[in-house]
């Protein structure tokens, strides 16, 4: 009986285990204001990154420009030149440490509109663009203040809304995860007759979850896909994705470090065992 304890304890364990590594994650870089900044700003730090950002923004500057200018009543010629400066220049301005600096402002701030309801009022996914928009203007000599003090990037569907939901209460999720993780493991550990053989489950299936979760955030931006009529909320809402897949592949790592611990403290419990019982 305590054997079957054992198992079904260790079961819970890996499954709180599941749901604890990746809340942990949102919880420190989604959920808290600094980390969301911090996460948010490798879409402008990172070259690959920036070059994706701007190719999605310059879609979009040149559709409105050339809107802006037409209702000007600018000749067609003039508006080509304007926007043929676009694709070479946009990149550039965004790569300003001022640019950066406006980006993470304007991102906090979303990031509080986003939860300052406690995901109560079921917004959805909030991305503030103005910074970027005003950036490539400048930089091609177009009017900064074409675009308004805000150019937002929103998603209501019931997806965005429930990744809101699940961010809000990702602290308490992860606690909640966290105290029976700790709670199954050692009432796994202590019923089990043979305490080595439950660390080595233990270990194997933290390190099979880990494992699985960091295979899923690898491929998840290909599997997603962007298709080639995207528009700029589809492009940067997949360059977000791919900063998140990168960012959780490079958590799971000190996590898988500590299943691999489990393990190894296993392996030598199981040593001493069958040293201390020739």
């Amino acid at each position: 009986m305590r054997s079957f304890g054992s198992v079904v304890t260790g079961l819970v364990a890996v499954l709180a285990f599941a749901v604890f590594a990746p809340m942990l994650w949102l919880t420190t870089n989604v959920a808290d204001e600094d980390g969301y900044v911090e996460l948010s700003g490798v879409a402008l730090s990172d070259p690959e990154r920036r070059a994706e950002v701007a190719d999605a923004v310059e879609v979009e500057l040149t559709e409105r420009t050339t809107g802006h200018l037409q209702d000007l009543g600018v000749p067609q010629v003039v508006i080509d030149g304007t926007t043929g400066q676009i694709d070479s220049l946009t990149e550039e301005g965004l790569a300003e440490e001022s640019v950066a600096q406006a980006w993470a402002d304007a991102q906090r701030q979303a990031h509080q509109e986003m939860f300052a309801g406690k995901g109560s009022t079921g917004s959805g996914f909030v991305i503030e663009l103005a910074p970027l928009m005003t950036a490539a203007a400048s930089a091609v000599g177009v009017d900064g203040n074409l675009f308004g003090a805000s150019v937002r990037v929103e998603s209501e569907n019931e997806v965005s809304k429930r990744f809101v939901w699940v961010t809000t209460h990702s602290l308490a999720i992860t606690l909640i995860s966290g105290a029976v993780l700790l709670a199954a493991a050692g009432s796994s550990f202590v019923l089990a007759r043979r305490k080595h053989l439950a660390l080595l489950g233990l270990g194997v299936a933290g390190l099979g979850v880990i494992g699985v979760e960091y295979l899923l955030a690898r491929f998840a931006p290909d599997l997603v896909g962007l298709p080639d009529d995207a528009g700029i909320s589809e492009r940067l809402g997949h360059v977000v994705l791919e900063i998140a897949a990168d960012s959780f592949q490079v958590s799971a790592i000190p996590v898988a470090i500590g299943a691999a611990a489990v393990f190894g403290a296993g392996v030598l419990l199981s040593a001493l065992r069958g040293l201390f019982s020739r």
